[in-house]
């Protein structure tokens, strides 16, 4: 019986795998062929595979809007890399309207889910007043953040916002790196 639940779990995860392979062979069409099903389906990975296909225009055509609409697939899963993508395609404008507020929802969603580059890309948009509620001390702590889970561009920049930064803001910018580990990156 439990075999029966997990069957569609193992046929999502073995296509994922096997358009992995095409990918790996060059054959982006093939892959695509197989994720399309799957993102269909529901499979995050295979929505995000799609969407990555359809960004940069390999075995497809490149159309920013349908992979928008896959990232967004994914992402409303809690899929990190898709959240990401979806934060960057609304700052830039990239089959979206540009809107640094929904970049914002969507890095701060990525970072909640610790990928460090949607952290660095938070705390910019909070340091360089791209955020709707822009705020210095938080923009220096998503960099601390990042810094925090291994990531050396963030270590570096972090020197630079520190340095800019008055003794206060420094203060309350550790106070809410300090809450925002203790809350396992959640309501920071």
């Amino acid at each position: 019986m439990a075999l029966a639940l997990f069957a569609p779990l193992q046929k999502s995860a073995a296509g994922v795998q096997d358009g992995a392979a095409a990918l790996e062979r060059g054959e982006y069409a093939k892959a695509f062929e197989i994720w399309q099903p799957l993102a269909e389906e529901g499979d995050p990975l295979a929505q995000y595979n799609l969407a990555q296909l359809l960004r940069t225009g390999h075995g497809v055509s490149r159309d920013f809007v349908l992979a928008a609409y896959w990232y967004r697939q994914a992402a409303e899963q809690g899929f990190a890399r898709a959240q990401y993508n979806l934060g960057l395609m609304n700052l830039n404008g990239d089959g979206l309207a540009k809107d640094p507020s929904m970049a914002a929802h969507w890095f701060l969603k990525s970072a909640e889910n610790r990928h460090v580059d949607a952290q660095i890309q938070l705390g910019l948009l909070h340091l360089k007043g791209f955020h709707p509620e822009a705020d210095v001390g938080r923009g220096a702590m998503w960099i601390e953040i990042a810094a925090y889970n291994g990531s050396a561009t963030a270590l570096k920049l972090l020197e630079e916002v520190l340095e800019s930064m008055t003794p206060a803001q420094a203060e309350r910018s550790t106070d809410l790196v300090r809450q925002c580990i203790s809350r396992q990156f959640r309501d920071c």
